[in-house]
């Protein structure tokens, strides 16, 4: 037993996933994709391309630039967490759970207001349950090198 690893780790080699481009798992490829389409999308909605339904919701609809500002946050923390993602960075991975799981409450305010949808909120849902797999969550935390971080 070394002092330098825990014992409740498991080795991250034993969860490689069958299907891999390059250095990543195909599916951690797709749910980047997938992240990265969302951001650009939020920003282009901030850019004034598009507007988000705010009927329901007057505190958003009386400050378009507050929405505007939120938006072009969350498309940069996308961005960032990704990239983290993909460096195989713990943070990388909690932050993009984290912003799937502001997804998913977004999507579900859309619900109740009554003008869902239904591809982003299934695209949230796949990302949710890929990124939550364990062959996922055991190589987010490890360098390019190969070697564990415990961050």
């Amino acid at each position: 037993m070394t002092m330098d690893r825990p014992d409740d780790v498991r080795d991250p080699e034993s969860f490689e996933p069958a299907f891999r481009i390059g250095r990543w798992p195909f599916g951690m490829l797709v749910v980047a994709a997938l992240r990265i389409f969302d951001a650009v999308t939020l920003a282009a909605i901030a850019l004034g391309v598009g507007t988000l339904p705010v009927e329901g919701l007057p505190i958003l609809a009386s400050s378009p630039v507050v929405t505007h500002s939120v938006e072009l946050a969350i498309a940069g923390a996308t961005i960032v967490g990704v990239v983290g993602l993909l460096a195989f960075r713990r943070w990388g991975w909690v932050l993009t759970m984290i912003l799937v799981g502001l997804g998913l409450g977004a999507e579900l305010v859309r619900v109740s207001i009554g003008q869902p949808d239904h591809l982003g909120l299934l695209l949230l849902v796949v990302s949710a349950f890929y990124l939550n797999q364990r062959s996922v969550r055991a190589i987010a935390g490890q360098h390019l090198d190969g070697e564990p971080t415990y961050r």
